[in-house]
């Protein structure tokens, strides 16, 4: 629920959060024991030494196509709706906010990706230094506390096109009815600046869902990801990286230490197919003695695989 300023003293709650929508336990649902994600050994040191995780502003994920799938999936379900709807006012609303959708580049939502998975072969080459990498074995539980923390949720990506087209339904109808109450509720000279205010609100919980939804033909992954809500340039964990070999924005997000002063994020890893295999086991495993981080248990990959 968000409020929307009122010209008077008062205020109406318009359901336009991410928990408002029906169907949004199809994404937000408790995680499996552990979820991997899959980076290059340099990757891997960095996130032990820093006891964090930098989740990456969503505009610049490696395929920026799962940036306009979601978008692309709206538009289509407004455009096929928009005629059906008989007044005028809803109608446009519907379609000023699917053709608005583009601004999502203005928006500081930022993104951790897992896998339930912990030695599939597609992730092994397409974040795993071609095999030579490593899977982190995070704590499902640690990573689902973002659920409680106001700045983030832990979502399970959705793959089925039924329950795809189900939650932009729901959007659909979240976005007219909020409009509906909010109109009915204010003064005919304050519907503007609500209109907006909902566009706005809106915007931000489209996009927090965007990411959600993805291609089947990526159902293989069994992907999970963290989603933030929207950053302030201002907030000293929103930071920048700028190289020659890359450009990034991102969120700095902190583990927490336990009583004793050590870290329980990282329960496992598994040692991607390389013939160095158990060099690499034993170097993370000092490294995560030095760094006070609780490594239980060391995996290699099954797949006969050599990049």
């Amino acid at each position: 629920m968000v409020p929307v300023d009122q010209p008077k003293q008062e205020q109406v709650r318009i359901p336009l959060g991410l928990t408002d929508l029906p169907s949004h336990s199809l994404f937000l649902r408790p995680p499996p024991p552990e979820l991997y994600h899959y980076t290059t050994l340099d990757g891997a040191c960095g996130i032990v030494e820093s006891k964090s995780l930098h989740l990456t502003k969503f505009t610049y994920l490696n395929d920026r196509s799962e940036l306009t799938y979601a978008i692309q999936q709206f538009q289509a379900a407004a455009n096929r709706l928009a005629p059906k709807i008989r007044s005028d006012d809803r109608r446009v609303l519907l379609t000023d906010v699917a053709h608005q959708l583009g601004s999502f580049e203005r928006t500081n939502i930022c993104v951790a990706s897992f896998c339930e998975d912990p030695d599939l072969l597609s992730q092994w080459r397409a974040y795993g230094h071609v095999g030579k990498g490593i899977a982190l074995g995070f704590s499902g539980q640690i990573l689902g506390k973002t659920n409680n923390s106001g700045w983030a949720h832990l979502v399970r990506c959705i793959y089925d096109s039924p329950q795809q087209q189900l939650i932009v339904n729901e959007l659909m109808e979240m976005l007219l009815t909020c409009y509906d109450t909010a109109i009915a509720y204010y003064s005919p000279d304050a519907h503007e600046k609500i209109r907006k205010q909902i566009i706005g609100y809106f915007n931000t919980t489209f996009l927090r869902i965007a990411p959600v939804l993805k291609d089947h033909h990526f159902s293989e992954e069994k992907e999970w990801r963290i989603v933030t809500a929207p950053r302030k340039t201002t907030d000293p964990k929103f930071r920048a990286r700028v190289s020659n070999t890359r450009i990034s924005q991102y969120y700095v997000y902190d583990f927490e230490q336990n009583r004793n002063g050590e870290y329980e994020f990282l329960p496992s890893v598994v040692v991607g197919p390389t013939e160095d295999a158990d060099h690499i086991s034993d170097a993370v495993n000092i490294l995560c003695m030095r760094n006070s981080v609780l490594l239980r248990t060391r995996r290699y990959s099954q797949i006969p695989y050599r990049g």
